[in-house]
């Protein structure tokens, strides 16, 4: 998102589609159906 947002991120904003990342969709579904844990999260990028 720098220095904007990208185009499909803002047409999803404008449909009122929430936009989120993986990690708040893991824990998400980690929360409704997983039992509380320690986890270990190695994320990254390569462009």
């Amino acid at each position: 998102t720098h220095p904007e947002p990208h185009w499909s991120v803002i047409k999803a904003r404008q449909a009122g589609v929430e936009v989120i990342g993986d990690i708040d969709l893991f824990f998400r579904e980690r929360a409704r159906v997983a039992t509380p844990g320690k986890v270990v999260v190695i994320t990254g990028t390569n462009g």
